[in-house]
């Protein structure tokens, strides 16, 4: 195992791949449908501890004390405000779970901080490994995520929000459990956008010798950019 101090994140888009696919399988056993409100939260939670994630701020809720800390904080505010229930909980923790995995195989993870001041990854950030099980990743999620009929729920579910949003404003309403969520959600849609900008000015030169897998990884990150962009996207009927 390599250790160092590093400072990078495994990509958003990878993160929330892993945690879908380590996720589904069970409802897919069950022959159950993740509700909307779950499947955002499944999203936000796998990237939750990289809300943080300015420079050496990482540092404090990427080891095992600073995420269970930072992870328990929103899981009581969300359940506080009726935005997660109980139930969720230990659906939430395997996918805070899969992002220190993701971390540890890719971007840094300093277990034992603040007792040890070592960050621990096995492949390294923005390597050929990381950027060929990303891309397998996103394509996979996007694959049963599409099939699953979770886009076309999800979908209606925000559209629902947004119409109630825009129709019945109400300034006590800005807090309410859905719409949190709806806020939430538009912040990690923008989150995505801005880091397929860092991938392409990180990848320039990986892009420009057509590097196959940074090739790869630029597609699946465009189509996770569609992908979420789509679930709100309404197109205007024509009055023809």
């Amino acid at each position: 195992m390599l250790i160092l101090g590093d400072i990078s994140s495994m990509w958003v888009t990878g993160h929330l791949a892993f945690a879908y696919l380590l996720i589904i399988p069970f409802y897919l056993y069950k022959k159950k449908e993740m509700e909307p409100i779950l499947i955002l939260n499944i999203f936000i939670f796998a990237n939750l501890i990289d809300a943080i994630h300015i420079g050496p701020l990482r540092l404090i809720s990427h080891n095992l004390i600073g995420t269970s800390i930072f992870v328990a904080f929103w899981l009581l505010l969300f359940y506080k405000i009726n935005v997660i229930k109980i139930g969720y909980v230990p659906i939430l923790i395997i996918a805070v779970a899969s992002h220190v995995v993701g971390d540890l195989l890719f971007s840094g993870y300093s277990l034992l901080y603040p007792f040890e001041n070592q960050s621990y990854v096995i492949y390294g950030w923005n390597t050929p490994e990381h950027m060929i099980v990303g891309s397998l990743l996103v394509f996979a999620f996007l694959g049963l995520f599409l099939m699953n009929r979770d886009y076309s729920r999800l979908r209606e579910f925000l559209h629902g929000e947004e119409q109630n949003f825009l129709h019945e404003f109400k300034f006590n309403k800005l807090f309410s459990s859905n719409f949190v969520t709806y806020y939430v959600f538009f912040a990690f849609r923008l989150f995505i956008i801005v880091q397929l900008g860092l991938f392409i000015f990180s990848n320039i030169t990986g892009l420009s010798n057509w590097i196959w897998y940074t090739w790869a990884c630029l597609a699946s990150f465009v189509l996770c950019a569609i992908t979420f962009s789509m679930l709100t996207f309404k197109p205007k009927k024509l009055n023809l």
